[in-house]
């Protein structure tokens, strides 16, 4: 209130003009001061207001989960003020896309956070299509925006390096599980779409279970699974385009169900002339099965290599019953 002080100066200087002018010009000044007041106080209000409102905007569009959301809590997602603006450095640096064909190139993905590369776009079988055939993947939490990923190094498993620790390969002696392929697809996204401990959502949304059900009608998406006394147990889901299959989740409701399907998929994906298995980004868990980071250049030859076939590597005719082929 900077015209305060400037006010009561100005009312000073009337002491020479007659009681009733005085009187007069101070009740003028005071009303014109108190009104530009207002007015200025007015308008600080509007621009705090625009102020919160976009700041919860944009931390709402910001806010992921499933470990995104450590990413952005290690300050890899910023916040930038301009005068009265709000913007979220991130995002605008992004490439906002409309069309399947305007993905940019891989090589464009910032590095923090790592491989973030595109913000847009739906997600439907073409845009699915047009994005896995370019090593990238969306990832994004419900109500945000689709963001798009092809972080470098890339995490993959190579078929012929599959490692089986030795307490699964004598859990797996033991036949504990009926194994089945593409008998539950739906219920196998919704179960790895649960949250887990330590997780406050998940990042497999109704839009993302809708997209890659379609893509599994499609014949793209696939999913095996383990099941015990007629309940699905565990199992895990992807997609397949020629000699490469792209993992996405996986999940498991009681000890080694996940891991027992997963080791008889890659094999059954082996026999099949599977050449790559995409695992995205790295985990100790994937790590103990032989899985292993490449560059993501080293990943786009691969891939490039593994899609001219084709007729793709599903093993269609792969029926297990208690881990038998």
């Amino acid at each position: 209130f900077h015209k305060m002080p400037l006010c009561h100066k100005i009312l000073r200087d009337h002491h020479a003009n007659s009681r009733n002018d005085r009187v007069k010009d101070k009740y003028i000044l005071i009303f014109s001061d108190v009104k530009g007041c207002c007015a200025y106080i007015l308008k600080k209000l509007v621009c705090v207001i625009v102020y919160l409102v976009s700041l919860g905007f944009f931390m709402r569009s910001c806010d992921h989960h499933d470990g995104l959301c450590n990413t952005i809590g290690q300050g890899n997602w910023r916040f930038c003020t301009s005068q009265d603006w709000v913007c979220c450095r991130i995002v605008s640096m992004l490439s906002w896309i409309e069309q399947p064909e305007d993905f940019p190139s891989p090589d464009q993905a910032l590095r923090d956070p790592d491989g973030l590369l595109a913000v847009g776009g739906q997600l439907d079988v073409p845009w699915l299509l047009a994005a896995y055939r370019q090593g990238i993947f969306p990832w994004y939490s419900e109500g945000q925006p689709v963001l798009w990923w092809s972080p470098d190094p890339r995490m993959v498993l190579l078929p012929d390096e599959l490692h089986v620790p030795h307490s699964l390969a004598r859990v797996m002696r033991k036949q504990p599980f009926e194994l089945r392929a593409d008998s539950a697809f739906e219920q196998v996204m919704q179960a790895c779409a649960a949250p887990r401990p330590g997780q406050s959502g998940t990042w497999i949304d109704p839009q993302m279970v809708a997209a890659y059900g379609a893509l599994h009608a499609a014949g793209y998406a696939h999913s095996m699974e383990a099941w015990r006394d007629g309940q699905l147990v565990g199992g895990l889901y992807g997609v397949v385009l020629g000699r490469v299959f792209f993992g996405e989740s996986m999940f498991a409701r009681c000890a080694d169900a996940s891991k027992v399907a997963f080791v008889h998929l890659v094999r059954a994906l082996a026999d099949k002339g599977c050449e790559l298995i995409d695992c995205q980004m790295y985990t100790d868990h994937l790590a103990r099965f032989g899985a292993r980071q490449i560059a993501r250049s080293e990943f786009l030859r691969r891939l490039a290599h593994g899609l001219v076939v084709h007729d793709d590597c599903w093993p269609r005719d792969l029926v297990l019953q208690d881990g038998n082929t």
